[in-house]
C-alpha cells in the first residue's frame, strides 16, 4: 500500500518526469499519499513539496503539503522543518498542520522536544493569543510514563503564567500523559503487540 501511494504521489510530484500537478490525486487520498512520499522518496518529495508551497494558493492542498513536510521522519529534514514553521513561508492559521503532523510523528518528537526549548517564545511570537497553548499540547504527543509527564510540567509550569488558555491546556496534557501511564502499567508496554499476535488476519 506504501508503495502504491509513493509512487501516485511521485507521479502528481512529477519526480519521475512530466509536470507537477496535484489534481491527479484523489482528493480522499492526497494528504496521506504526500506524506508517504515525503517519507519513502525523501529530501527529492520534501523539496518538492516545499518549493510548490511558494506559489500554491488553495487551502486544503497548502495543509496537506504542510502535513507531508511535517511527517518527514530524516533527522536531517526535521531540523528544516522546524525552523521553516517559523518563517513567513508558513501563514500563522497553517502552523498547527506543519507541526501537529510533525509531532503526530513517533520518530521525530525527542527532536522537536528538543528543538521547542530554546525556541519557546519565537514560536508563541508568531501564534495568536487564543492559540499559543498549541505548543503544550504538542510536546505532550505521545508521552505515557510518569518521569516524561513530570519533565514537561517542571519546564512548562513557569513559562506559562501569562499564556492564555495555557495551565488548563498543560493540566489536560498532563492528565493524558497520567492515564496513558496507569494503562501501560495495568495492561502492560506490550498489551498490544500481544493482542495482535494472537489474532492474526485471516
Amino acid at each position: 500500500m506504501r508503495a502504491l501511494l509513493n509512487a501516485a504521489a511521485r507521479a502528481a510530484l512529477g519526480l519521475d518526469g512530466g509536470n507537477l500537478d496535484l489534481d491527479r490525486l484523489d482528493p480522499d487520498i492526497r494528504g496521506i499519499a504526500l506524506k508517504v512520499a515525503v517519507q519513502d522518496s525523501g529530501e527529492p518529495a520534501y523539496k518538492t513539496v516545499q518549493a510548490e508551497l511558494k506559489t500554491n494558493t488553495q487551502t486544503k492542498q497548502r495543509y496537506e503539503l504542510l502535513a507531508a513536510l511535517g511527517a518527514t521522519h530524516d533527522a536531517k529534514l526535521g531540523e528544516d522543518v522546524r525552523d521553516y514553521g517559523l518563517t513567513s513561508a508558513v501563514a500563522v492559521g497553517e502552523i498547527p498542520y506543519l507541526y501537529g503532523s510533525h509531532a503526530g510523528e513517533e520518530e521525530n518528537r525527542a527532536g522537536f522536544w528538543a528543538w521547542l526549548k530554546p525556541n519557546f517564545d519565537a514560536l508563541r511570537k508568531r501564534l495568536s493569543d487564543s492559540h499559543q497553548s498549541l505548543a503544550i499540547g504538542l510536546a505532550g504527543a505521545g508521552r505515557c510514563s510518569k518521569d516524561s509527564g513530570e519533565e514537561m510540567r517542571d519546564w512548562f509550569a513557569p513559562r506559562i503564567k501569562e499564556m492564555l488558555g495555557g495551565e488548563r491546556k498543560l493540566a489536560q496534557s498532563l492528565e493524558g500523559v497520567a492515564t496513558c501511564s496507569a494503562l501501560r502499567e495495568y495492561f502492560g508496554a506490550k498489551a498490544l503487540a500481544q493482542w495482535a499476535e494472537a489474532h492474526p488476519p485471516r
